[in-house]
């Protein structure tokens, strides 16, 4: 106990040392969960990939490897500046290890950056609150996969920081930065209203030092002034992030295609989702509550607990927390209907915890109330050993809590990667035997990736994404779709040769119902086969 009390002495009057701490054990956590000779989600072939030819070619204006895609004509890379800054990892290293090597980094940053915003929120226990993120090992595996969410995490958390502190210059750029980084970048204005909202609300319920008897009274006042206060010129600060995001659309490589894009990707994809008529990837799936439970228990324990107490002393609460109450609630909702939002869900559930429970620090009522506790507990257990056993135990259990996240995360990681070579035999075939842009039939959407990585020399059919090539064109995607799963067999020829104009079919070994139809086809003819799989020449 008496160490433990040193240790949090040092960590809150050494606010370098006590960052330094949560950097050097996020490079250690997410380093181990790394260490292992695979890649977990096929993305991040394509991230590495485009850096590569990045590096090579310059900027990246088209993408004609996806030819029945809407990217074939209208490609933007929504992750420019994420793939900038992974050329140097991907340049001077191998680049599979180069790119895991920056995710650590980046992961590792993105922890910091939380715990840069707690402290400057003045977060009690800043620290602790930061360390319980690795409680979560849903959000552990979601950003170890090499992709760019921690990078959006980074600009979210420095973002919030200067909506939180009105500074609207600081606001813009970083708006303008983010559309530039990430497709995501619509959180940041979203945040801005949504905290613009709260302010106003909250400024409005400080005015009124008591609320009339009448519901219906007090709710008008209420909503009369917050509107005033809305629109005055200390509040209004989404101005900022909203033009700082358009000046990020306009000032932009990819203007002006990237406006449709971004209509597609966030609203047709993100908010509509075609999961209904195409398998998209599984991340825009529903989660079931029991499964968030399961991988989110203590950050949704701890909020849970916390906005309890912010309820009870709603009034003497500060502005952020009930902005983190608020939008975890919106986040929840969100990571509900599609898993991949568990990024985002977890950090302002933490978030909310902290802001929430430092109550016990702010307010007089909340710290008499922990006190009358803590007195009940000492009478109940007054011996000296039985308070040490106590603080041993919990702290054995978080450790073993830990652990089993840790572990849990690694197991998902591992479980279901790829080799750094998967489906390189096959590519190497493509590459040496066929002619520049022949077009190849890949039978499974997201094993693009993989073969454009080992193999940009031939142009594809599918990829990364099935909504962009039934956007494109739906009634090919259902012909295609049909062909691969073993349906339209006696058509398939004809709709491969003559209306996708494949020169090639590559199919994954797992697909056999699809092999034996080209096996028993003899104007298809089996060129390359390994244990991954199988290559047909189109006759």
């Amino acid at each position: 106990m008496l160490t433990f009390k040193k240790i949090n002495h040092q960590l809150i009057n050494n606010q370098f040392l006590a960052g330094l701490v949560v950097f050097l054990i996020s490079l250690i956590i997410f380093s181990y969960l790394q260490f292992y000779p695979g890649i977990n989600d096929p993305d991040a072939f394509y991230h590495v990939k485009i850096a590569q030819l990045m590096s090579q070619r310059g900027l990246i204006t088209d993408f004609p490897w996806m030819q029945f895609s809407t990217w074939k004509d209208g490609f933007v890379d929504h992750h420019f500046l994420y793939h900038v800054l992974l050329i140097p990892f991907v340049s001077f290293l191998p680049p599979l290890i180069g790119g895991k090597i920056f995710q650590i980094i980046l992961c590792s940053l993105a922890v910091l950056a939380f715990y840069w915003m707690l402290k400057k929120l003045k977060i009690k226990a800043a620290f602790w609150f930061t360390l319980v993120l690795f409680l979560a090992p849903s959000l552990l595996f979601r950003v170890s996969l090499v992709k760019a969410q921690p990078l959006s995490l980074i600009i979210l958390f420095i973002g919030l920081h200067f909506i939180f502190n009105k500074k609207h210059f600081s606001l813009f750029l970083t708006s303008l930065i983010y559309v530039l980084s990430y497709g995501g970048w619509i959180l940041l204005p979203i945040f801005s209203v949504l905290y613009a909202l709260v302010a106003a609300f909250d400024q409005a319920l400080q005015s009124l030092p008591q609320l009339p008897k009448s519901y219906w009274r007090a709710g008008w006042q209420l909503l009369l002034r917050s509107l005033k206060n809305l629109f005055s010129s200390k509040l209004f600060w989404p101005l900022a992030a909203f033009s700082g995001a358009a000046a990020g659309l306009i000032i932009n490589p990819f203007f002006p295609q990237n406006i449709n894009f971004y209509w597609v990707h966030i609203f047709k994809i993100g908010l509509i989702n075609y999961q209904k008529y195409v398998g998209v990837g599984g991340e825009w799936y529903p989660l079931n509550f029991s499964d968030l439970a399961y991988h989110a228990l203590i950050p949704l324990l701890l909020a849970t607990i916390g906005a309890g107490l912010l309820l009870f002393y709603f009034r003497s609460s500060r502005t952020p927390a009930k902005f983190f109450l608020l939008s975890s609630f919106l986040l929840l909702l969100l990571t509900l209907k599609s898993q991949r939002n568990i990024e985002y869900l977890i950090p302002f559930l933490v978030a909310s915890a902290a802001g929430s429970l430092n109550l016990f620090w702010e307010n007089q009522q909340a710290q008499n109330c922990l006190l009358q506790l803590a007195g009940k507990l000492k009478k109940l257990f007054p011996e000296a050993w039985v308070k040490k056993t106590a603080w041993s135990l919990a702290i054995v259990m978080l450790l073993c809590l830990g652990i089993f996240c840790l572990v849990d995360a690694k197991k998902r990681l591992t479980d279901t990667s790829f080799s750094f070579d998967y489906l390189g035999g096959a590519s190497r075939y493509l590459a040496s035997h066929s002619q520049p842009r022949d077009l190849v039939l890949n039978s499974n959407w997201s094993y693009f990736p993989m073969l454009f990585y080992h193999n940009d020399k031939n142009y594809y059919v599918i990829g990364l994404d099935p909504t962009f090539m039934y956007l494109y064109d739906k009634n090919l995607q259902k012909k295609m779709i049909d062909i691969t799963l073993g349906k339209r067999y006696e058509e398939a020829y004809g709709i491969i040769k003559n209306e996708l104009r494949a020169k090639y079919v590559q199919v994954e070994a797992k697909n056999t119902l699809f092999k034996s139809i080209l096996d028993n086809n003899f104007k298809f003819k089996k060129v390359y086969e390994d244990g991954e799989g199988a290559i047909y020449e189109v006759l």
